[in-house]
């Protein structure tokens, strides 16, 4: 069975069940105007052009500028997972043309661009993520597309070469690589 966008109900690999909040639709992030700043709180910042997750720590006080440097996007919105976790991408990341995109479990749409996964705190704020680099992970599958060259022998006189006369493409689908 294939989904929407192409891919194949079997991924090859035991992906756990994540539950996404009521709202699946990406929200705009709103600029923080609170008189107290929240601490300093660890983040997973995902890049899908490299295929890796790695940790990141966001600064105390207003983190709106900060996340949207590490999403690479003027524009923001935000995706509840679970009752702990926030996802901020980039608001119009599929409107332009892709390299990538990322697979949400349970999401049903691909993400583009960076994505920054961070915790939730009782308010639903953004606080330090409380799952491991590892688990966080396996919740995504990166999706590229790969050029296969198909090439022709050439035969002239006594020369023998190749050229390629086609570019064939397969998906490729991977879990990030972590970065430690």
């Amino acid at each position: 069975m294939t989904d929407s966008y192409g891919r194949s109900g079997s991924q090859g690999r035991a992906r756990t069940k994540l539950r996404l909040l009521p709202a699946l639709e990406p929200r705009p992030v709103e600029e923080q105007t609170e008189e107290t700043s929240p601490p300093e709180a660890k983040a997973y910042l995902l890049n899908p052009a490299d295929g890796t997750i790695r940790s990141v720590m966001l600064p105390a006080g207003n983190r709106t500028e900060y996340i949207r440097k590490l999403v690479r996007a003027s524009k923001v919105a935000v995706i509840g997972i679970e009752d702990a976790h926030l996802l901020y991408t980039d608001n119009n990341g599929l409107i332009d043309g892709l390299s990538s995109v990322t697979d949400l479990k349970g999401h049903s749409s691909p993400l583009a661009g960076n994505l920054l996964i961070v915790g939730r705190d009782e308010s639903g704020a953004a606080a330090s993520v409380s799952a491991g680099i590892d688990d966080v992970a396996s919740w995504f599958t990166i999706i590229r597309p790969v050029f296969l060259p198909v090439f022709e022998t050439l035969r002239e006189s006594q020369t023998l070469g190749t050229r390629v006369i086609r570019l064939d493409v397969r998906i490729e689908r991977s879990i990030p690589n972590v970065i430690r």
